[in-house]
C-alpha cells in the first residue's frame, strides 16, 4: 500500500518563484530543512516547531558540545513530523573559526529513506546533497 506523504509549494529556503510544488519524498526533505532552520515558534499555531541551527552557531563552544546540541535539536525537530520514522546523524562537523556546522543526515519514512548533507554557517544553509 503506497503512503501519501503529501503535496506542497516547492520552498527549499525559500517559495519557488514560479509557484511549482513538490510531493513524496521531497515535500518531507525540504519540510525538514525548514524546520531545522526555522526559529522556534515561528510556526503559527505551534510553538514547537523550528530547531534554528543558526542560533547554536552564535552560542559558540566547542566541537563536541556543538555537535551534541546539534543532534538534539534535529533529533527532537524531525521527531515531531509524523512522516519521519527515524533519523541518524552519519557526520557532524563544527568548524569554531568559521563558525561553519557540516551535517549528514540518513532520514526513514514509511515511503523508504533519503540522505540529506548540509552546511549552515552565518551567511545561511547550504544543501550540498541530498539523495531521495
Amino acid at each position: 500500500m503506497a503512503i501519501d506523504l503529501g503535496i506542497d509549494w516547492s520552498c527549499e529556503s525559500d517559495l519557488d518563484p514560479y509557484g511549482r510544488t513538490v510531493r513524496g519524498l521531497v515535500t518531507v526533505r525540504q519540510a525538514c530543512i525548514r524546520r531545522l532552520t526555522s526559529r522556534l515558534g515561528s510556526l503559527l499555531g505551534d510553538p514547537l516547531y523550528g530547531a534554528d541551527l543558526a542560533e547554536l552557531l552564535s552560542l559558540g563552544g566547542n566541537a563536541r558540545t556543538m555537535a551534541a546540541a546539534v543532534a538534539s535539536r534535529i533529533r527532537t525537530q524531525l521527531a515531531r513530523d509524523e512522516r519521519v520514522l527515524f533519523v541518524s546523524i552519519q557526520r557532524s562537523s563544527y568548524d569554531l573559526a568559521t563558525k561553519r556546522l557540516e551535517v549528514a543526515l540518513a532520514v526513514e519514512t514509511a515511503e523508504g529513506p533519503f540522505s540529506l548533507v548540509f552546511a549552515l554557517d552565518p551567511a545561511g544553509i547550504q544543501i550540498i546533497s541530498e539523495g531521495v
